[in-house]
């Protein structure tokens, strides 16, 4: 989804590490596929502040400009220690090599339910997820089932609609 060369700060000392907490307040369904939109967008809209690295002191800090973003800005490795307040500094956003887009779908009844409501996924015997990237590949797959079947269900599907696992 991202270079990972876009978080080093200084190779070999010191990069960025991007956490997200996701935080669902209420959902009739399907959580996982929303929870996973959100996070491409908040790391589509992400900017990073522009750091640089004293190898004397070991502190990484951020220079304040007029333009850019709020930040806590300059901490000691390895100590997690925050040495300084800055409010506005200069920032660059990632670049995102493609997007991943999330399908889950369910089986209830015998019937294959795409994008299930809370009430589908309740009474379904197996569900499964496939994350597909806006490169064409698949990312990812998972499937959860009562009756065994679960995972050649989600083999079956795939093939179905053409996705071949890399």
């Amino acid at each position: 989804m991202i270079d990972l060369n876009q978080l080093c700060i200084e190779a070999g000392k010191a990069v960025w590490v991007l956490k997200a907490d996701v935080v669902c307040l209420d959902h009739d369904g399907n959580v996982e596929d929303a929870a996973l939109l959100s996070l491409c967008g908040a790391l589509r809209s992400l900017k990073l502040p522009k750091p640089t690295f004293n190898e004397r002191t070991g502190l990484v800090t951020v220079s304040a400009s007029e333009e850019g973003i709020a930040v806590l800005v300059a901490w000691k490795m390895g100590t997690g220690a925050l040495t300084q307040y800055l409010h506005r500094t200069d920032s660059s956003s990632l670049v995102l090599l493609h997007d991943l887009v999330p399908l889950t779908c369910v089986i209830a009844a015998g019937e294959l339910v795409v994008d299930p409501s809370a009430d589908v996924e309740r009474v379904s015997s197996t569900k499964f997820t496939v994350v597909y990237s806006t490169g064409g590949q698949v990312s990812f797959g998972s499937c959860a089932s009562d009756m065994g079947s679960g995972p050649l269900a989600l083999l079956v599907f795939c093939e179905t609609v053409g996705v071949r696992w890399n």
